[in-house]
C-alpha cells in the first residue's frame, strides 16, 4: 500500500479534513458492499454500518460514537446507498442504541476481514520491529512500521499502550547489546 494510504493508520477519529481521493479510496462502497449492507441492515442503520465499514479499511480501528463525521464522507456514502445523509453529524446522533453502535462496528471488522491480534500476530511485529531497529531507532517511525505490520494481517490496530509497549521491546534490547 502507498505510504499516502497508511497516513491514518490506527487514528480513533476523523481528520477535520480529508481529502476527495481518500474519501473516494476508502468509502467507495462497491456492489457486493451495498447487496450485503441492504440485506443486513434496516434503511436507516446503513449510512451508520457503511461508514464503519469505511473507516476500518481506512485506519484498521473502529470509529468511536461520538465522532464527528466529515460531509464529504457523509455525502458520498449517502449518495452510493441512494440516501439522503445528514449535512453535519456525530455518529451519536446516528445511533440511538449503543448495542447498534457495536454491532456495526463487529460487524464491519468481520466484513473488512480485520480480527483481534494474538499471540502470533504480536511475535511477527516484534521481530519485523527488530528488523527495522537495525535502521532506526525513531519510536514514532518504529509505531508505523508496527501499524502497517499490524494492517497488513488484517489485526485491528491496538491502542497506543500497546503499540509503545511493542516498539520499546526491540528498542531496550539493541539498547543492552551496545
Amino acid at each position: 500500500m502507498d505510504s499516502l494510504l497508511w497516513s491514518y493508520l490506527g487514528s480513533r477519529r476523523f481528520p477535520r479534513k480529508l481529502s476527495s481521493f481518500l474519501v473516494w479510496r476508502f468509502f467507495t462502497l462497491s456492489s457486493d458492499d451495498r447487496l450485503v449492507l441492504r440485506r443486513r441492515f434496516r434503511s436507516r442503520s446503513r449510512l451508520g454500518a457503511a461508514l464503519q465499514l469505511g473507516f476500518v479499511r481506512m485506519t484498521g480501528t473502529t470509529l468511536d460514537a461520538l465522532d464527528y463525521v466529515p460531509r464529504s464522507v457523509l455525502g458520498h456514502v449517502g449518495d452510493q446507498l441512494e440516501m439522503s445523509a445528514p449535512e453535519l453529524t456525530t455518529l451519536r446522533a446516528l445511533y440511538r442504541r449503543p448495542m447498534t453502535l457495536f454491532l456495526h462496528q463487529r460487524w464491519a471488522c468481520e466484513y473488512a476481514g480485520f480480527h483481534r491480534h494474538d499471540a502470533s500476530d504480536v511475535t511477527h511485529v516484534i521481530d519485523g520491529l527488530l528488523a527495522g531497529s537495525a535502521v532506526t531507532l525513531d519510536r514514532h517511525r518504529l509505531a508505523q512500521q508496527a501499524r502497517e505490520a499490524l494492517y497488513s494481517r488484517r489485526c485491528l490496530i491496538p491502542g497506543e499502550r500497546d503499540i509503545e509497549d511493542w516498539v520499546r521491546r526491540p528498542i531496550c534490547l539493541i539498547e543492552r547489546n551496545r
